[in-house]
């Protein structure tokens, strides 16, 4: 199932991203099941796998432990790794698509823990983590909306109008 997202107008210097139900990025793969969106690790690799997809008490990194004599000088230290159960670890994780039916996806063009969903109402920016709730922010409201990663940026086709979301604020 592949549709064209693109403006109205083509030019031969524009690329045109083809949108797909699976998206990768970074070992994470963004996919659709029925009407809803996952994201889904792919590496076995546990030190490749981000850290919301494992339960948090699994990911200590350094267990330090002091023995101090009754004088108060110490006597020994000990430092160890602790282990990761893979077991901790989850797959796969539903985006909340609030109710609203999914017309596109991509991954945000500079930080692959978020996700720019199209929505009914607009477009979207949420997170993938849900280990408490997923935060889900408005980037630009609107229907008939049509949107598209290009150079690290986000574009959006509004109407007539076209405009670049920017992702950074500039000091003045």
């Amino acid at each position: 199932d592949e549709a064209a997202i693109s403006f109205a107008t083509k030019t031969n210097s524009v690329e045109v991203e083809v949108a797909t139900s699976t998206i990768i990025k970074d070992d994470i793969m963004l996919y659709e099941k029925g009407d809803d969106l996952f994201a889904k690790v792919l590496s076995d690799n546990l030190g490749q796998i981000p850290h919301y997809f494992c339960a948090d008490q699994f990911w200590v990194d350094e267990v330090y432990e002091e023995v101090v004599g009754e004088d108060g000088v110490l006597v020994a230290a000990t430092s160890s790794k602790q282990t990761v159960d893979k077991s901790a670890c989850r797959q796969e994780i539903k985006i909340d698509r609030k109710d609203q039916e999914i017309i596109g996806f991509a991954f945000h063009p500079i930080n692959p823990n978020l996700v720019i969903l199209h929505l009914t109402s607009g477009l979207y920016v949420a997170e993938i983590d849900d280990r408490s709730w997923q935060n889900m922010q408005a980037l630009y409201l609107g229907t008939d909306l049509e949107f598209i990663i290009y150079r690290g940026g986000i574009f959006v086709k509004d109407q007539s109008i076209i405009f670049e979301v920017l992702l950074d604020l500039f000091k003045l």
